[in-house]
């Protein structure tokens, strides 16, 4: 026991892998524990299916000439490949996605499955490998961040979903990370895939804006700009209708009940009101940006921007007017940037294992919500737990820096 305690002191390894150890244990129980009547809908051959079969089904909608954004276009490409399927999966995304995902789409669905469940493996892993790269990491500490991303439980949601959200967290560290290198060509083309799911980054978004500014990157805007164009121009010679199909969809994800501070609010109103009002869409991310940017543009003047930049995702998620926990795993640039920085500055063990606790309560607490609650409209305080830990340690690794501690 004596010498459990001595590396749990000494070593942030030993410490890092103990508390993956814990949070897999009491996660495993915690779902166990659940009441029969309450276990997840998801059939384990669904693993990766639930929302690519939407995505899967437009795109061959689309090949075939049917409108994919049309429930009864996609019903026949889904009703034999999910054994649970009660409902038509519907497509949100912008016409564009189908052309950015193609490469997979294009197979048949088993094959295209299991590619982008080993893809969403290999974005894990790169963007861990970018976040050390440009943080000047260590990289005899890659498998141990990799482990600790992989078992991120919002990562793991985006792999058993299906869903796009660890592509784009991959994006959005590679582009920042050619940025900060001076590829800035590069990087405005790696961003654009991030405008599949632009209203997740709402503030962080200004926020480089002003740094690209700033720093007048203008080949970065200009890359940014024409890619996009040539985007939109494959989509319109593909389908020239397609664009007013997503105009006229059939189905408004803004009717579900999503983990957002934005659907809390409009639940909150129709208890009080009997209305389900839609201003709070608007009037949260307006606000949001008005009472945030300056206080990170502030910060922005003292800060090195890749430090300023999890914050700034934070509080874009958390002001997203549609989020799920899928959509959650961009955080794992922020957990996946303090514990990199955990490992690299020479601190107080003290220090470190707080950083660490944290972000294993944080799992704890959605395994918890989810037990609970059995619904993911709950999961809305998310992003703002993470905002919370990133400025709690963020103080205290300049205090270890500056040897105020």
């Amino acid at each position: 026991m004596g010498k459990l305690i001595e590396l749990w002191i000494k070593s942030d390894r030993f410490r890092i892998i103990a508390l993956i150890i814990m949070i897999t244990i009491l996660g495993g129980i915690l779902l166990n524990s659940q009441s029969h009547t309450h276990q997840w809908k998801n059939h384990p051959s669904d693993f990766g299916s639930r929302d690519f079969i939407a995505f899967w089904s437009a795109f061959h909608a689309l090949k075939d000439g049917n409108n994919p954004y049309s429930m009864s276009a996609l019903y026949p490409f889904q009703r034999q490949l999910v054994a649970d399927e009660e409902s038509t999966q519907a497509f949100l995304n912008p016409p564009w996605s189908l052309v950015v995902l193609a490469p997979v789409l294009v197979f048949d669905f088993p094959m295209a499955r299991v590619l982008w469940i080993g893809l969403n493996a290999l974005f894990i892993y790169l963007t861990i490998t970018l976040i050390i790269s440009y943080l000047h990491g260590k990289d005899s500490s890659r498998i141990i961040h990799f482990i600790a991303a992989s078992l991120f439980l919002p990562s793991i949601w985006t792999v058993w979903m299906g869903q796009v959200t660890l592509f784009l967290t991959l994006c959005f560290v590679a582009a920042f990370t050619a940025m900060m290198k001076g590829r800035t060509i590069l990087a405005g083309l790696i961003f654009i895939p991030l405008t599949l799911k632009p209203h997740l980054f709402l503030v962080v978004g200004i926020v480089l804006a002003v740094y690209v500014l700033r720093k007048k990157h203008l080949s970065l805007v200009i890359s940014f700009v024409c890619g996009f164009l040539s985007l939109q121009f494959i989509t319109y010679l593909l389908s020239p209708q397609i664009y007013s199909n997503w105009l006229n969809m059939d189905y408004s994800p803004l009717i579900q009940k999503t983990s957002s501070l934005v659907t809390m609010i409009r639940e909150s109103v129709l208890l009080a009101s009997g209305a389900l009002v839609d201003w709070p869409i608007f009037v949260v991310p307006v606000i949001g940006v008005m009472l945030c940017l300056p206080w990170l543009l502030k910060r922005y003047g003292n800060s090195d921007i890749e430090l300023l930049v999890p914050a700034s995702l934070c509080i874009s998620l958390g002001i997203a007017p549609y989020a799920w926990l899928q959509d959650f795993s961009l955080l794992l640039i922020c957990q996946s940037t303090l514990l990199v920085l955990v490992s690299k500055i020479k601190h107080p063990y003290v220090i470190g294992l707080e950083v660490t606790i944290m972000l294993v309560i944080l799992q704890l607490a959605i395994l918890i919500t989810i037990a609970v609650f059995q619904m993911h409209k709950y999961l809305f305080w998310v992003p703002w737990v993470m905002l919370a830990i990133w400025v709690r340690s963020s103080n205290l690794l300049y205090a270890a820096k500056t040897g105020h501690v």
